[in-house]
């Protein structure tokens, strides 16, 4: 497994449920993305956007944010779903994807509203990082 996909997957799975991805989620992410080619990035942005979502999870948070408005079929948000995928079958993981994470009730506006704010300043950032790389990328 190369270096890149190793960090990716470890950005990715702290992103998505918040802890260490194991050898077998490792394994399995690397087979898939080097098995499909829909996994592959297509063009100079999401080469990118993909080398941005790698450096950490809020920027990984803010590419993903990005690419859900203006990338949705993009290898960034292809390789978030195949690793949720993977998540929910790992033994390690699955009871994470499936707690709703609401203990208090009450804290519940809270948690709505910090969560909007982070989804917020993620779409800000990223929409800061990538629109001038994919303006410049759909130029060529």
């Amino acid at each position: 497994m190369s270096r890149d996909l190793e960090t990716e997957c470890t950005v990715f799975t702290r992103l998505l449920v918040r802890g260490a991805p194991g050898p077998y989620v490792m394994r399995k992410y690397a087979d898939a993305v080097t098995v499909h080619a829909r996994l592959a990035p297509r063009d100079a942005f999401e080469r990118a956007a993909l080398a941005l979502a790698r450096r950490g999870t809020w920027l990984a948070r803010a590419a993903d944010a990005h690419a859900r408005l203006f990338a949705p079929s993009s290898a960034l948000r292809k390789r978030l779903i195949v690793l949720l995928a993977i998540l929910e079958t790992a033994p390690a993981h699955h009871r994470t994807i499936d707690d709703p994470g609401m203990r208090f009730r009450a804290a519940a506006p809270l948690l709505l509203a910090a969560a909007g704010l982070r989804g917020v300043l993620a779409l800000v950032l990223g929409a800061v990082l990538l629109v001038p790389v994919q303006l410049v990328a759909r130029g060529r």
